[in-house]
């Protein structure tokens, strides 16, 4: 079953992913910027090519990275319209279409997206539409035949928003209304989101401070997330209800420095500049296990990373280059 409101949390976002709100909304990015990418950009060809251990590019079209089977050879075309904006996105792994997303927009505001997955056991095709504010109003699930098989609609009223989902027969699945309140308290403004009585979101803002907890259906927080701006620089936290951690900051230049700590996994260290980005990753004794890299080393005439490489290093070894990002991109005249 899905909602609608897992939907267009982001800008672009891919079905299913939901995403955690950044308060920092003072100017809205366009998705140029977003993307790290400079002028007026009108398409972006991406090729990632991944390497054996001996350095030489992988020949076959699937290897094992860890615990999962990716392809050797991933590629990505955007296209952006003139202000700057998403209206396309079509991924292909090794050699084969796997998603295509096309959106129709009113500047910043995505009236439609259409998200076709043509393979693996979950081929789909799905069709959001939304008003003219940009809303949420209906989710079509379908098969690549056109078989439907499930519809949401969201209604909007006085009293709540409504979303009834139906299956493909029309039987309906799930009936939720979410209800908003909002009050000022201490000179800050708390929102308060329930879904059938059940309290889902408390948000809190107070000046350059925002904090928004979640609530899992026994009540219990599921994630928290603080984050702060002020002349510039930023700062925050997420934390989640089984135990993962993560703390940011950003200063003035853009360079951004993230800690993180996952109770199954251990420590993840992230520093990133606009020349590259460091991970180093540690158990939970905070033993350094390696260091990943990626460094963006060419760039265009308009300041845009053409060339970016991903290596690993381990303790007492030399760096290995796991994988190169190319990037072909046309500007508008």
């Amino acid at each position: 079953m899905r909602r609608l409101i897992l939907f267009f949390c982001c800008n672009v976002t891919c079905a299913a992913v939901l995403c955690v709100t950044s308060f920092a909304d003072s100017k809205a990015k366009t998705d140029v910027e977003l993307r790290g990418l400079h002028g007026p950009v009108r398409f972006v060809h991406s090729e990632t090519r991944l390497f054996r251990p001996d350095g030489q590019p992988a020949t076959q079209r699937f290897v094992r990275r860890f615990s999962c089977v990716v392809p050797t050879n991933q590629q990505e075309d955007i296209s952006f319209d003139r202000d700057g904006w998403i209206t396309e996105i079509v991924r292909y792994a090794a050699g084969i279409k796997t998603e295509d997303l096309i959106f129709r927009r009113n500047g910043w505001i995505i009236l439609s997206q259409e998200t076709t997955f043509f393979t693996g056991p979950k081929a789909r095709k799905e069709v959001q539409t939304n008003d003219a504010q940009g809303r949420p109003m209906e989710l079509l699930i379908s098969t690549l035949s056109g078989t439907l098989l499930e519809r949401t609609e969201r209604q909007y009223g006085t009293g709540g928003i409504r979303e009834l989902t139906y299956d493909g027969s029309g039987k309906l699945l799930d009936d939720t209304l979410r209800t908003e309140k909002e009050e000022r308290i201490d000179g800050g403004l708390v929102q308060r989101t329930s879904a059938n009585g059940n309290l889902e979101s408390v948000v809190t803002r107070q000046g350059t401070r925002s904090q928004a907890i979640r609530y899992s259906s026994d009540g219990t927080v599921k994630l928290r997330s603080i984050f702060e701006t002020g002349n510039n620089e930023a700062y925050g936290g997420i934390t989640t209800k089984d135990g993962f951690e993560s703390a940011f900051t950003r200063d003035t230049a853009g360079n951004n420095f993230q800690i993180s700590h996952d109770p199954k996994v251990g420590w993840t260290v992230t520093t990133s500049s606009r020349s590259s980005i460091k991970r180093e990753h540690s158990d939970q004794n905070g033993n350094l296990l390696n260091t990943v890299t990626t460094s963006y080393d060419q760039y265009d005439q308009h300041g845009s990373w053409i060339h970016s490489t991903d290596s690993t290093t381990v303790p007492n070894s030399e760096p290995r280059v796991d994988s190169d990002t190319t990037r072909t991109i046309t500007y508008y005249e």
